[in-house]
């Protein structure tokens, strides 16, 4: 069976979505690459219910979801750091 959830977009002027790419630049010394996400989450549903949602975290899309999934450690510490200043802001 295969199922279809509908396609979503968060607005670039959410605050979370500020803060989420302020930390990063801050954190990558560059701006960080926005891009779409392709295959499923539950993110469209929290939209729908009026709550912005990013997808964010470590590693190469290509390395996830498959045999022998990695991530390097310098990317999970990134994120670690990422995280717990997010948490702060909200």
């Amino acid at each position: 069976m295969l199922k279809v959830w509908p396609p979503w977009e968060t607005d670039e002027e959410e605050a979370l979505v500020r803060i989420v790419y302020d930390l990063l630049q801050r954190l990558l010394g560059r701006p960080p690459r926005v891009s779409e996400k392709l295959g499923a989450t539950d993110m469209w549903l929290y939209n729908q219910l009026g709550a912005p949602t990013v997808h964010v975290g470590p590693g190469v899309a290509v390395n996830s979801h498959i045999t022998d999934e990695y991530a390097e450690l310098e990317p999970i510490g990134m994120a670690v750091e990422l995280y717990r200043e997010l948490m702060t802001r909200l």
